[in-house]
């Protein structure tokens, strides 16, 4: 489980990112519904902060690529697989305490998850989380101007 220090420091820091004081209300709408979503999770799965960028263009390719041929899919799916696998494997040398080492750790009938199921999970966890918040989010912030 994470433990409740690790989940405050998240809270903390994007309370700190989105302070009204520090930006005008039409930036913080786009902070909001840009950048929170992909930005928790990221933060929640133990990711690299500097890949927030990264995190929004996966989330666009995986959201707004859903209607392309199969064959477009795949090839454009390739780089999130790598990047995914890539942060697997480093939890798995470096474990820590966030979602991604949790997943790598837990058992089910005293087997591993397998690494398939894992990355499935973090990829539905990006995807859910970020389309359920976006929406919330974005009218929050435009009921302020």
């Amino acid at each position: 489980m994470l433990q409740q220090t690790r989940v405050a420091a998240v809270i903390a820091h994007f309370k700190a990112e989105t302070d009204p004081e520090h930006e005008d209300v039409v930036n913080a709408g786009t902070k909001y519904a840009q950048y929170i979503p992909p930005g928790v999770i990221r933060g929640m799965l133990g990711f690299p902060e500097e890949d927030i960028e990264h995190f929004l263009e996966m989330v666009h390719v995986i959201m707004e690529g859903i209607d392309h041929p199969e064959e477009e899919r795949i090839i454009e799916f390739e780089p999130i697989e790598a990047y995914f696998t890539a942060q697997m494997e480093d939890h798995m040398d470096s474990p820590r305490d966030d979602l991604t080492s949790y997943l790598l750790n837990v058992e089910l009938e005293g087997q591993n998850l397998a690494l398939e199921h894992v990355f499935g999970t973090m990829v539905l966890i990006l995807v859910a989380g970020t389309s359920a918040n976006l929406k919330p989010l974005l009218v929050a912030a435009l009921c302020r101007l």
